[in-house]
């Protein structure tokens, strides 16, 4: 740690990047729990809080894009100006977790992947019920009793 002009500490460049990386493995980490309690035939209660969970989720994901943007260019920045400045064994742990990130990346992408074509299967079975409930009530149109003067009259007495 370096000291800051008021004598408090201040973490290094390096520090804060994987700080920052730790933070965001974490997020990745709390996506994928969240994104387990996903199953087929979920009632609308659990569903809701499901997505209400994934929005929050969804907006805490901006701020770390925000941050990430930040100090990629304060990390090029010094690597521009101060080359060899940042230490191997700092640049060792950095490029360790972001390869658990890339992982964790990987993982919620599958992740979302699975719960897209879970969705996309119950929309399936649903459309599936609701033509042939469709064509039940069609047919119940169709043969229900009517008048004699009604064109599709089924005479049940015949």
């Amino acid at each position: 740690m370096t000291s800051s002009v008021h004598g408090a500490p201040r973490e290094t460049l390096p520090e804060r990047v994987a700080a920052f990386l730790i933070r965001q493995n974490g997020w990745f980490e709390r996506a994928l729990e969240e994104l387990s309690q996903a199953r087929p035939g979920q009632d609308e209660g659990e569903l809701a809080a499901l997505i209400q969970r994934h929005a929050a989720l969804a907006e805490e994901r901006a701020v770390y894009e925000r941050e990430l943007a930040e100090l990629s260019t304060e990390w090029r920045k010094a690597s521009e100006d101060n080359p060899g400045s940042i230490p191997d064994a700092a640049r060792a742990r950095i490029r360790a977790l972001a390869k658990k990130g890339e992982s964790l990346t990987e993982q919620l992408r599958a992740a979302y992947e699975e719960a897209l074509a879970n969705v996309k299967n119950q929309t399936k079975h649903v459309r599936g019920a609701i033509e042939a409930l469709n064509k039940g009530r069609s047919l119940l149109r169709r043969y229900a009793p009517g008048r004699a003067e009604d064109a599709l009259f089924i005479d049940r007495k015949a």
